[in-house]
């Protein structure tokens, strides 16, 4: 008697095994994630995700898309979509705050484009269809091809004005020249305004960090002590005292000429001479009146 039964019950697990498997190839088939995300890249190539307006100061703009595919035993197809915008020259005259401030509204309009354009692709649609569910979207993947296969999507933007290069995050932001250490800023934003900028100074051998503050404030007068050895900064009678003459030059690349040494042997920070002159120039732009 029980044979009988037993025989039943085989023959339903593999029906239902058979059946697993004849969807999973189904899915497996019916699925090109390439064909899907050369679509995408080539939309992406061929899209216009920012207008350049007067007063913005943007020369031109260079999107690209590129990979770096990781494809071992599981998969994962890495997506970064390469942006440089390229600032005019004029661009370099502008305080750093206020140079920060556009770039921002730039880099955030560029990167709410390109996302939406992501979303709305047949590749994001189609993993979002066939993927596994997880409370934790990095650990979500789709069988394709005989392999888990996990995507991830990055939007890169740097700004270059000539001589620097910018790069923005939520709450903070790099500059420098390109193959140099770069000079840091975090800073608070609201309504498109930066209220608060404030550069990071990493003191040399420990973790931690100070910062020299910039608020909406300093524009009236007021002015922060700067970390720095040679800094301008405020005495007791009220004036601003500046080692280095700054307002005795009427440009930055003047100031820089005469000043880059000083920059170099004093403050310590930077890794050359060139980096020095950069830092010069950019020390001419903030504290010049």
């Amino acid at each position: 008697m029980r044979k009988y039964i037993v025989v039943p019950l085989i023959g339903i697990a593999c029906i239902v095994l058979l059946t697993l498997v004849i969807r999973h190839v189904n899915i497996e088939s019916g699925v090109n994630m390439d064909e899907a995300r050369q679509e995408y890249k080539d939309s992406v190539e061929a899209s216009t995700f920012y207008e350049p307006v007067e007063g913005d100061y943007v020369e031109s703009i260079d999107i690209s898309v590129e990979d770096d595919d990781y494809l071992d035993s599981s998969w994962e197809y890495r997506t970064t979509v390469k942006v440089n915008v390229q600032m005019e020259e004029d661009f370099r005259k502008l305080h750093l705050k206020d140079r920060s401030e556009i770039c921002i509204g730039i880099d955030n309009e560029i990167e709410d484009r390109v996302t939406e354009l992501y979303k709305n692709s047949s590749f994001y649609q189609l993993f979002q269809e066939n993927k596994t569910s997880h409370k934790y979207a990095s650990f979500e993947y789709m069988m394709y091809k005989g392999h888990k296969l996990y995507i991830s999507h990055n939007v890169d933007i740097i700004f270059y004005d000539g001589l620097n290069e910018y790069e923005f995050w939520p709450t903070c932001m790099s500059v420098g020249k390109p193959g140099a250490t770069p000079v840091s800023y975090k800073f608070t934003i609201e309504d498109g305004h930066i209220t608060e900028f404030e550069k990071i100074v990493f003191n040399t051998g420990n973790s931690s960090s100070s910062t020299d503050s910039s608020t909406d404030s300093d524009k009236n007068g007021s002015s922060s002590e700067s970390s720095d050895n040679k800094k301008s900064s405020t005495s007791k009678d009220g004036s601003k005292f500046d080692p280095y003459d700054v307002n005795d030059y009427d440009s930055a690349e003047d100031f820089a000429d005469d000043k880059y040494e000083e920059f170099y042997d004093y403050e310590d920070i930077y890794e050359d001479e060139d980096e020095a002159y950069d830092a010069a120039e950019e020390y001419w732009y903030e504290e010049h009146e």
